[in-house]
């Protein structure tokens, strides 16, 4: 669970804060156009530049185990 975060009304996506998620352990590794968030050598998200900004390329799925599922990219970025 993400801390500290702001809230802007009327943004239609969420953002995630990768300060945040470095002050909990998580590192992120990018190359390519491709970034991925990776937590105790688990990938817990992986995304995709698009127009100077990384766009979740899938779903976070929390529980007993953290990983990605793939979606259509296509369904999920603003243009």
């Amino acid at each position: 669970m993400l801390e500290e975060v702001r809230y802007v009304h009327g943004l239609k996506r969420n953002l995630i804060s990768l300060g945040e998620l470095e002050k909990k352990g998580y590192i992120f590794k990018g190359e390519k156009g491709m970034m991925k968030v990776l937590r105790e050598c688990i990938m817990v998200m992986k995304c995709v530049r698009k127009n100077g900004l990384y766009a979740l390329k899938g779903v976070v799925i929390f529980g007993s185990a953290s990983t990605t599922e793939t979606i259509d990219y296509t369904k999920t970025v603003m243009s």
